[in-house]
């Protein structure tokens, strides 16, 4: 059994590897995004909301946080940013007045259908380096999300 220590070189952990794809993943979506003066969470967000808008639930703060996996505080905080944006619209539940619903405005329907578009472009050129490999590096992605 091979014994790591922390002289090790940093490139010898996949960790490693996963947290810099992350921070570049992360930098090229943020800057497609900034022509839609979006970051990559409020485009995730906008995303869940209008992912989940064709269920029959209301769609809450809790909701989008339990989908996304973020804190809920996080999603509050994101939601009022997009509200000042004129994206998102909040109002109190009918049937929990502690529960905020929120609902995507047309503007940030617009803006998301839009900036989709852009992502959509990113990833495929984000990924392409993959080849053969795409379908089976999704795959693993999707288990370690899990």
């Amino acid at each position: 059994m091979a014994t790591t220590t922390l002289f090790s070189n940093s490139e010898e952990h996949p960790g490693y590897y996963l947290w810099q794809t992350a921070m570049r993943w992360q930098k090229e979506m943020n800057q497609v995004l900034t022509d839609f003066s979006l970051t990559y969470t409020q485009y995730i967000i906008l995303f869940t909301i209008h992912r989940l808008k064709n269920d029959d639930t209301p769609i809450s703060q809790v909701t989008i946080a339990s989908v996304c996996n973020i804190d809920t505080m996080m999603v509050s905080k994101v939601l009022k940013t997009l509200i000042k944006k004129a994206m998102v619209s909040r109002k109190e539940s009918k049937i929990d007045t502690r529960a905020k619903i929120v609902s995507l405005t047309a503007f940030g329907e617009s803006t998301l259908l839009q900036a989709n578009v852009a992502i959509e472009s990113a990833e495929e050129t984000f990924f392409q380096s993959l080849g053969n490999f795409s379908d089976s590096f999704y795959s693993a992605l999707e288990q370690l999300s899990l």
